[in-house]
């Protein structure tokens, strides 16, 4: 889901109390429709306790796709936990030719309670094409624990880079 506010209310917004919060509000909605996963398939539904063999959300298996959550979900195949400050990213954001081709919506999982017992693929990197509604996993950095991938210029022609922060908490499987 997103929300869109109007930039010039929401930047004077807090020096203000003259309107609702609600005035600065734009659009909103559903934005995910598709979800496609490390291996470029569509994710789809979870085969129960045993393995996923196309369609596993790697961000809640092992390689394999065998689910290794600490938890088993009640009322979902999978989950995205935690997309940590989505934001988009703007085509050729330092100048013509410069940066990314396309605008880019990129998000990633923070953090997940994994089982310590099991073998686990990790949290993934996410880019949302917004026209297409759908959300692609783009790489697994780690076992958890990113708080941002942001794209930077790296100054070296047409090179770009995306770093990712490292979010500090001690993870705990229990």
């Amino acid at each position: 889901q997103y929300v869109d506010y109007d930039r010039s209310l929401f930047s004077s917004y807090m020096g203000t109390t003259d309107m609702p919060a609600s005035d600065m509000v734009v659009g909103m909605g559903d934005m995910i429709e598709r979800v496609v996963n490390l291996k470029g398939e569509l994710v789809g539904k979870r085969n129960g306790e045993s393995e996923t063999a196309v369609g596993a959300h790697y961000g809640n298996t092992d390689a394999n796709g065998k689910y290794t959550m600490w938890k088993m979900p009640k009322e979902a195949d999978w989950f995205l936990q935690s997309l940590c400050s989505a934001h988009l990213e703007q085509k050729h954001q330092w100048g013509e030719g410069i940066g990314l081709e396309d605008n880019m919506f990129i998000t990633n999982e923070e953090w997940a309670n994994f089982a310590l017992d099991q073998e686990f693929v990790g949290q993934s990197a996410h880019a949302l094409d917004l026209e297409s509604k759908t959300l692609y996993a783009v790489g697994a950095f780690a076992n958890g624990g990113f708080e941002k991938n942001v794209e930077i210029n790296v100054r070296l022609g047409q090179c770009t880079s995306v770093l990712c922060s490292r979010f500090c908490l001690s993870l705990s499987s229990q």
